[in-house]
């Protein structure tokens, strides 16, 4: 029987990075599950890279060593996508990166002499021809979380201003279809909303927080609500575990039965014999 699948949270990587006991860690999941990235996990730790002076390019590096595991990496596709396919078997979308896309990024990276020549693009891929140079621009993935971060503001704004009570899981699941191009009939919006219980939750949640007039939920501050609700989609497949450092999760998605497959870092460190 093969082991479930694990994506971990960013900050589980930053965690297991500054670790004295990180190779013992790392070692248990490896026992336990095959590790699998999410590209909202590479964005956040690549977006990391940009920041600063550079200093903190080999950490930045290792906590993206932890995130796809051992071995060849895995990738997994952009949440709704990944949540599409999987459920309803619909073609990749148009214009969107594919897993593929994600691994090559992964490579460039780690191949990087130093940040500078990342940033330059004068990484050398030997696969890809002797003369073959590569880069990375932080700005592509800045702008892809941003873009991300402002629709999910944005579209809670629009919800305070309405104040209209949380839509039904099926036209929360046409609605995440829209947004990649897809009309779903009836038979496929139940199907989706069946198998995206706990981020329709976890919606809701932030759907009430932002009608309740006296929650002082601040918008702004808490744009990376973003990247929680989208991990969230990957719990489609039973097969993939999330592993989170809080509990604001389980706490947002109560009464889920997906919540089975979400584990809690401190918890899994202490059911294993294992200190940070």
């Amino acid at each position: 029987m093969e082991k479930p699948k694990l994506i971990l949270d960013t900050s589980v990587c930053g965690k297991i990075a500054v670790s004295r006991n990180k190779d013992a860690i790392r070692r248990r999941m490896h026992q336990n599950y095959r590790l699998v990235v999410s590209p909202n996990t590479l964005a956040e730790l690549s977006d990391a890279i940009q920041g600063g002076d550079g200093s903190h390019f080999e950490t930045d590096r290792e906590r993206l060593r932890i995130a796809a595991g051992n071995g060849t990496p895995t990738f997994v596709e952009w949440p709704v996508t990944f949540a599409l396919k999987r459920i309803l078997r619909l073609p990749h979308p148009p214009k969107m990166p594919k897993a593929k896309d994600f691994e090559q990024w992964f490579r460039v990276i780690l191949r990087a002499k130093d940040r500078d020549a990342l940033f330059a693009g004068t990484v050398r891929r030997p696969l890809l021809g002797r003369n073959y140079r590569q880069g990375f621009d932080p700005q592509i993935v800045r702008r892809q979380q941003e873009n991300g971060e402002t629709a999910h503001v944005e579209r809670l704004k629009t919800v305070s201003r309405k104040n209209e009570p949380p839509p039904s899981p099926e036209t929360w699941a046409a609605e995440m279809a829209k947004m990649l191009g897809f009309d779903l009939t009836p038979e496929q919006k139940l199907a989706f909303a069946k198998e995206l219980d706990a981020a329709y939750r976890y919606d809701v949640f932030l759907w009430k927080a932002a009608t309740d007039p006296n929650n002082t939920y601040d918008f702004d501050k808490h744009k990376n609500d973003w990247i929680d609700a989208q991990q969230l989609f990957y719990l489609c497949d039973p097969d993939i575990r999330l592993m989170v450092e809080d509990r604001t999760l389980a706490t947002r998605s109560a009464g889920s039965p997906q919540m089975g497959q979400v584990v809690r870092f401190k918890e899994y460190l202490k059911q294993n014999g294992l200190k940070l």
